[in-house]
């Protein structure tokens, strides 16, 4: 379809008005994907970008292994970009483990399910860490993380949220208890622009 999250059957829209996570009354569906940045300072990345696939357990170690650092360049790439959006003049605007924060990185990085984060650590050969719903330790980042990792190194909070393909069994009450966890941290409306954290 061209857009995030666009198989019908897949709950990631309803959730995201449903949980106040998109602007109330601006977000209808998948085509608002392209949207949501401005709107909702939520961006979509897929770990496996440019990959189709409605379940996880079809993709190989292998596609795995290949999908992870392209996944960490993109992350670095839009976080530069949106540096760049937010007028960062400190020089800090991109990803990088020099122990800096840096202005274009996102606030949280939410993961759709605990495959894709659990996938991380085991295409480095690591395994992966126990995780539950809910914001992860600071200290528990994959091998390559791009931004400083421990709680004083100013990278993003990671979640792990419930998967909303409706291939997943779970109530709606269960699917969406995590998702609202998180809209309680990232707070309610109106949500202003990004600014230069170095001023």
């Amino acid at each position: 379809a061209g857009h995030a999250y666009a198989h019908p059957t897949n709950r990631m829209w309803p959730i995201l008005r449903a949980t106040g996570l998109a602007p109330p009354g601006l977000i209808s569906g998948p085509a608002d994907d392209v949207c949501m940045p401005a709107l909702a300072g939520v961006g979509f990345l897929d770990v496996g970008h440019g990959h189709a696939e409605t379940q996880c357990a079809r993709l190989t170690p292998s596609l795995w292994a290949a999908f992870v650092p392209a996944y960490f360049s993109r992350l670095t790439a839009h976080a530069a970009a949106a540096a760049v959006a937010a007028g960062c003049v400190c020089g800090r605007g991109g990803g990088g483990g020099g122990g800096a924060s840096s202005c274009g990185a996102p606030g949280i990085i939410a993961f759709a399910g605990k495959a894709q984060w659990q996938a991380l650590f085991k295409a480095a050969g690591v395994a992966a860490p126990p995780c539950q719903y809910g914001s992860q330790p600071a200290a528990v980042r994959p091998p390559g993380w791009p931004w400083p990792v421990g709680s004083g190194g100013g990278g993003p909070a990671v979640w792990v949220l419930t998967s909303t393909s409706g291939a997943a069994a779970l109530s709606n009450e269960a699917r969406e208890a995590p998702w609202r966890a998180l809209a309680a941290a990232v707070g309610g409306w109106p949500r202003g622009p990004p600014a230069c954290r170095g001023g």
